[in-house]
This record gives structure tokens, C-alpha cells and sequence, in this order.
């Protein structure tokens, strides 16, 4: 007999939980095996269900079709994800030949996602499921992801888990990190945000290694990163990172380590190349860099170096470099590094934690290579350098009391020094296009938050001697130094450690019978040459008079000027 095909639809609604226990009925099985505990369930469900069958007598189950789709309104699961919520959803759900899919708006601990999620059809089916979000700092640390202080900004993420059953729930995570800037605190690596900057890594929420990142690869525009990072409990931050590699930058190519305690955080650098300038910068910062993380800048940090090269400023570079350093708070405490310039002179340099502040010590055989590369000055050539500063706790970056030394040098390109012949007068013939040479520099100084006060400076050499003393303004390099060029200077100064004399011909120890006094104002990098050849005849005694001002009306300015502000 021709068979009648009856079609039954249904529509129902419902509170989402008695309505999926409906559709878990034995006679429909729709949901049966989805791992859903149904009474987490939360939300109000509208539900159709179409469904068919011939109209025979034992209607095997196989002829039975039967298709269902629901909307669940204000959706709420305890747990969706180990020890995570979702709240306020609205998921649509399809249920055909056994296969259930879901998908929609959401949000997973407050934060706005976009989910889906399915089970293929069998009883013991795995369960699959893709997350959309695009999340902050806060929103990362909700969902137990806390990167600390490398990541800032916003990151498109998305999430998918091929199995919600994984025994150390693996999720695998793709990024957009176009938006995000990245930071290294330990080495003062800074990376603003930069378009097509992505990401990519496996995220185990769990399992016998804990939280962890595995396979994690970060590239853009100058920019490869590949490495693994394992992570604490819930937000606690990360244990240990390991960096495989690290282009940074053209300068910077190395491989890091990292480990994470709660007494300190230890940093072990390795590699071909590290950009120190932005580090260098940072050793008299007088302020904590803006968005700094608290509790990380409160633990100190532990560096240590084995690197090939390191970049410094003014071109300068130091090869077969290796040491520690310890910082806190983004303050260089102590440190213990060696390595060797281009011209193949040593240097050490040490930074020894002392009563009342930190002691710096710099000791090397070019001078002027270690004079650039800390970006003090760029026409010293050669010499020995002794340089000693005791610097401060109190993170204003000041110096308490500071000596540089520098013995048998010279001075190049000085434009200065170079309008002057041997007699210390200004050359009718054109600027020297020789250097200069000194046998000793002697340079006293203190700092503060405003200014680097220059004390009683004295260099010396057969051609040329000059005493000096003044002021640089940090905040905008502006240079107020005054002094004595004597010219002949190994003939010139015979008198002035005889007593008595010293003050009445010379005008006191190291100086000279004849000088000249000049002042060096405007800017430290375009810097303004004056001097007064009247001094050129007055007795040591009387100079003093033709001297500029020493600095004096720099700082009044400024006291003058925060009055005014204050």
C-alpha cells in the first residue's frame, strides 16, 4: 500500500533548561551526550521542531527525521570553561541528523564574545568550539591570560578548541596585534603599536605542566618573536619564559629566558646582538616610566649577559660582552660588566650598591669611545678614563658626588677649540683642523632632578689648558659654562703651584700667567662660543673679574621660574 508521510512542527518555549531536557528525551535523543550539565543552564528558550515520519505500523527509527532549532534569550553556563562563565547570550541552536551546533552573542566573565559551538552526530562524539573576542589587559587577566607588562592595548583573539574534552584543555589562539604596544621592562625594549603584527600560540588551560604557552610565534614588520611561556594560577602572572628568538629590531637579536619567583625575577640574555642605548638612557631616570606594573617594578630583576655585540650611542659598540645586573624599579642597583670597543681597549663598568647610594665606576683605555658611548660627548678621541659617580636611592636620578679623569686624550673637531691658535686667541686664518691633545682632564660634578653642576674642571696639555665651571639644564640641555683658556699651557701655568704667586700671577693652582676667559652658552648639542680678550691682560688675581657667570643666571631663571609656578 502507498505510504502516508505525516509531518509534525512543533513550537515550543520554555526555560532553557526544561527544554533541553526535553529534547534529551530517549524518544527524540537530540541533546543527549552534549557533557551540558542542564542544570548550570540558565535563559528562556523558544524552540521549533520539525518533524516527519511515515504513518506505518513499528516506524523504525531510521525513517524518523526530525530537525529542531532553537533561540535561548539571556543565556547563562556555570563553567562553560574551566572556572569561566558565560553570561547575557544570545545563542541560536540547530539540531539534524544528530548534529548539534550552537553559535551567537555572548559574554565570557562580562567580556562581549562571539561563540560557536558543535557535537557531530554519535554518542560519543567530540565537542568542538570557536571564541571571537577582542580584549584588553583587564579583560585578559578575567580570563586567567595576564602577560603583565609586555602586552598593552587592545588584541583581536580567536580561540579554538577542536576538543572541550582535552585532558589539559587545549585551546589554540590566533592574534591581531595591530593595536598593541609590547615591552621587555628587564631591558627597556619598547614597541609601539604597528600594523599586520599578528600572533599565534597553544594555550593548556591545565594538565600536569599547569597553565602554559606553547608554540607562541610573534611577527610584523621587523618583528619575529618564537618561544614558550608557563604561567601561574589564575591571575598570578607567568613563571618561566623562554624565548628561542628574539628580533627585536636590526640591533637586537638574542635569546631570552626568564624565570619568576617571588623574590626575584631572573633574566639570562644571549645572542648576536642587544641595543643598550634605550637601557643607557634609562640609568639617571629621574620619574618610573608611564604604565609601569606595580608589583613587577617592586621585585628586582636579575640580568645576566653573554652577548657578542652591543650597540651604544654614537656609534659606538662593545664586542665579547658579559656580566650581571641587578634592577629594581626600573633603577640600575649594582651591575658587573666587561667587554671591549671596536679599537680593541677594555672596559669594565660597575655599578656596587654602598652606604647613602650606588657607587658607578667606569675603567677602560679609550676614554672617548666610553665618553660616546654613554652619549656625554662625541670629539674625545683615545685616553684613559676614570670615571666615578655616587648616585642616589631615592629614584630622582641624582648624584651625590661624581669625578671624571682622563689621561693623555684628544680633542677633534671641536668647533670651539678649533677658532683658536696655541696663543689662545681667535685665528685670523681659519679654523684647526688638527686635534688637540691633553695630557689630563679633571671634571668634579653633582646632579639633581634639574641640573648637572660642573665644579672646579681643569685640562691640561702643552699647547692648551682650561679651566671651567657652570651648569647643564636636564630638562632641555641648555649650557651655562664659564672659564680660562691659557694658551702655552706648559709654560704658561710654571708659577702657579709656587705659593703666594699661584694667587697674584696665575689666579690659582693650574692656571696660567696669560688666559682668557670665554663662556659656552645655548644648547648642549649646538652649544654658543663667547670670549672676553680683554682678560688676556689682566693678572691671575684680577681675571676673575672679566669672568662670565659661572652658571648663576641659568639657575636663578629657573628658581625664578618655579616660583612663578609654584
Amino acid at each position: 500500500a502507498p505510504e502516508t508521510i505525516a509531518e509534525f512542527k512543533l513550537d515550543l518555549a520554555a526555560g532553557a533548561p526544561a527544554l533541553i531536557e526535553y529534547l534529551s528525551n530517549p524518544a527524540l535523543n537530540l541533546i543527549r551526550n552534549t557533557g551540558f550539565d542542564t542544570s548550570k543552564l540558565q535563559g528562556e528558550a523558544r524552540v521549533k521542531v520539525d518533524m516527519s515520519l511515515p504513518l506505518i505500523k513499528d516506524v523504525p527509527k531510521s525513517r524518523v527525521i526530525v530537525v529542531a532549532s532553537a533561540r535561548i534569550s539571556n543565556t547563562g553556563l556555570k563553567d562553560a570553561l574551566p572556572g569561566i562563565d558565560i553570561s547575557d547570550g544570545e545563542i541560536d541552536l540547530t539540531v539534524e541528523k544528530g548534529a548539534l551546533k550552537a553559535g551567537g552573542k555572548a559574554k565570557l566573565e562580562g567580556i562581549p564574545v562571539k561563540l560557536f559551538w558543535q557535537r557531530a552526530a554519535g554518542t560519543d562524539a567530540k565537542q568542538s568550539a570557536v571564541i571571537e573576542a577582542n580584549l584588553d589587559g583587564e579583560e585578559r587577566k578575567k580570563i586567567g591570560i595576564d602577560l603583565g607588562s609586555f602586552m598593552r592595548g587592545p588584541i583581536g583573539v580567536k580561540a579554538t578548541i577542536d576538543d572541550l574534552g582535552h585532558a589539559e584543555g587545549r585551546v589554540d589562539v590566533t592574534a591581531d596585534l595591530s593595536d598593541a604596544d609590547m615591552r621587555i621592562t628587564a631591558i627597556s625594549w619598547v614597541r609601539l603599536a604597528a600594523a599586520k603584527t599578528t600572533a599565534s600560540l597553544t594555550y593548556y588551560s591545565k594538565g600536569k605542566d599547569g597553565r602554559r604557552v606553547e608554540d607562541l610565534v610573534i611577527k610584523g614588520p621587523g618583528l619575529s618573536i618564537k618561544g614558550e611561556i608557563g604561567l601561574g594560577p589564575k591571575g598570578t602572572g607567568f613563571r618561566t619564559a623562554k624565548f628561542s628568538e628574539m628580533r627585536l629590531s636590526d640591533e637586537n637579536i638574542f635569546s631570552l629566558s626568564v624565570k619568576n619567583s617571588e623574590d626575584v625575577t631572573a633574566v639570562t640574555l644571549r645572542g648576536d646582538s642587544f641595543d643598550a642605548r634605550p637601557l643607557i638612557r634609562s640609568m639617571f631616570a629621574t620619574k618610573k616610566s608611564a604604565g609601569g606594573d606595580s608589583e613587577s617594578d617592586e621585585k628586582p630583576i636579575s640580568i645576566s649577559l653573554n652577548l657578542d655585540r652591543i650597540h651604544a650611542n654614537r656609534g659606538e659598540m662593545i664586542t665579547g660582552v658579559s656580566g650581571e645586573l641587578m634592577a629594581r624599579r626600573g633603577r640600575l642597583e649594582s651591575a658587573e660588566i666587561s667587554g671591549t670597543f671596536l679599537s680593541g681597549q677594555p672596559v669594565v663598568f660597575r655599578v656596587t650598591p654602598v652606604e647613602g647610594g650606588r657607587e658607578m665606576r667606569i675603567n677602560g683605555r679609550d676614554g672617548g669611545a666610553a665618553i660616546r658611548a654613554a652619549n656625554l660627548y662625541s670629539s674625545v678621541a683615545g685616553g684613559q678614563i676614570e670615571f666615578y659617580a655616587l648616585l642616589a636611592n631615592d629614584g630622582s636620578g641624582s648624584v651625590k658626588t661624581g669625578k671624571l679623569v682622563l689621561r693623555n686624550f684628544e680633542v677633534r673637531n671641536e668647533a670651539a677649540l678649533a677658532e683658536l691658535d696655541t696663543k689662545g686667541k681667535p685665528k685670523k686664518s681659519g679654523p684647526r683642523s688638527d686635534a688637540m691633545s691633553f695630557t689630563k682632564l679633571t671634571l668634579p660634578f653633582t646632579a639633581d632632578a634639574k641640573f648637572i653642576r660642573i665644579g672646579d674642571t681643569l685640562a691640561q696639555g702643552n699647547e692648551l689648558g682650561i679651566s671651567a665651571g657652570g651648569l647643564i639644564r636636564k630638562s632641555d640641555g641648555v649650557v651655562e659654562i664659564s672659564g680660562t683658556i691659557i694658551p702655552m699651557y706648559a709654560l704658561n701655568s710654571l708659577f702657579s703651584n709656587i705659593p703666594l704667586l699661584n694667587e697674584i700671577l696665575t689666579g690659582g693652582k693650574g692656571q696660567g700667567i696669560i688666559g682668557v676667559t670665554f663662556a659656552l652658552g645655548g644648547n648642549i648639542d649646538k652649544p654658543v662660543f663667547q670670549m672676553n680678550p680683554v682678560s688676556a691682560i689682566a693678572p691671575g688675581i684680577l681675571r676673575k673679574f672679566f669672568e662670565f657667570g659661572n652658571g648663576q643666571s641659568l639657575q636663578t631663571k629657573n628658581n625664578n621660574s618655579d616660583k612663578v609656578q609654584n
